[in-house]
């Protein structure tokens, strides 16, 4: 089971200080790989669901779960810049 935590608070204990991929930038490497919300959930071996609520704003998975959907991206070819910015790998 994934845990969340609330985007109201700052409950995360396991959350460590230094970039991480937002939910815009998760929502644009999906577009630019074309790739599903439900193929990125099986890619990363998590729910739909975690994926839908991360985009949406509504949860934020743990940092173990967010830098495992920054990998999957980042294994496909995607290279996140500062400040959310992204692109594909030349």
């Amino acid at each position: 089971e994934i845990r969340f935590c609330d985007w109201s608070s700052d409950v995360c204990s396991s959350d460590l200080p230094g970039m991480e991929i937002s939910p815009g930038q998760c929502r644009a490497a999906r577009a630019l790989l074309n790739w599903t919300q439900e193929e990125l959930a099986k890619k990363v071996g998590v729910a739909l669901r975690t994926i839908r609520d991360f985009e949406n704003e509504r949860r934020q998975p743990l940092k173990v779960v967010r830098s495992s959907i920054q990998q999957a991206f980042e294994q496909a070819g995607i290279e996140f810049l500062e400040s959310e910015g992204l692109r594909l790998k030349k």
